[in-house]
């Protein structure tokens, strides 16, 4: 086939393959090196300590942003560290994950759809991703998103009719450094 007929030039097909062999070699290599020059298991991170006053600054913010402002009440039951669950068969990932929730106290349903606006117009502003939002303008609302930095965040209501902020951080070794070895 000619390809000048077609209107394709000598030039063209020469970048078009150039380009391609970039694309392929570019593509190997990320899958040798694992996309990020080693295993990301193994590599630094930010100290338990660290994520879990972050978690701490985020819910704070973000209730101290709404009106009627609630009281925040810790959950005993959504407070904790945890084994980092994100390929429980890996047994040598011994990261953890911090998480927090507060239940919202001072406010009655009737503020359920206001605040649930409120927080959706807000983490919307500081630029998270925003995953879902069912029941956002009703007084059922539940919010799921995540920082910029990989922390997820949300708001939920409950079915004894709570609304309730929570947030956990990314996977990461509690002292910021992997066990010694890796």
């Amino acid at each position: 086939m000619n390809l000048q007929r077609r209107g394709i030039s000598q030039h063209h097909v020469i970048i078009v393959r150039a380009s391609l062999f970039l694309a392929i070699a570019v593509l190997t290599g990320m899958a040798l090196s694992g996309c990020s020059g080693g295993n990301p298991v193994f590599s630094p991170t930010i100290t338990q300590h660290h994520a879990s006053a972050r978690i701490d600054q985020l819910l704070r913010d973000t209730a101290a942003a709404l009106s009627p402002r609630p009281q925040l009440e810790v959950s005993k039951l959504g407070t904790s560290v945890g084994l980092c669950t994100i390929n429980p068969s890996d047994t040598a990932d011994k990261r953890v994950q911090v998480v927090r929730t507060y239940w919202l106290r001072g406010i009655t349903e009737r503020d359920y759809k206001t605040i649930g606006e409120q927080i959706l117009r807000l983490w919307k502003q500081k630029g998270y991703a925003i995953n879902d939002t069912p029941g956002v303008g009703t007084d059922k609302p539940n919010i799921h998103a995540a920082t910029k930095d990989d922390f997820l965040i949300a708001l939920e209501w409950s079915a004894k009719g709570w609304l309730s902020i929570g947030a956990s951080s990314p996977c990461l070794w509690p002292h910021g450094t992997p066990p010694p070895g890796h």
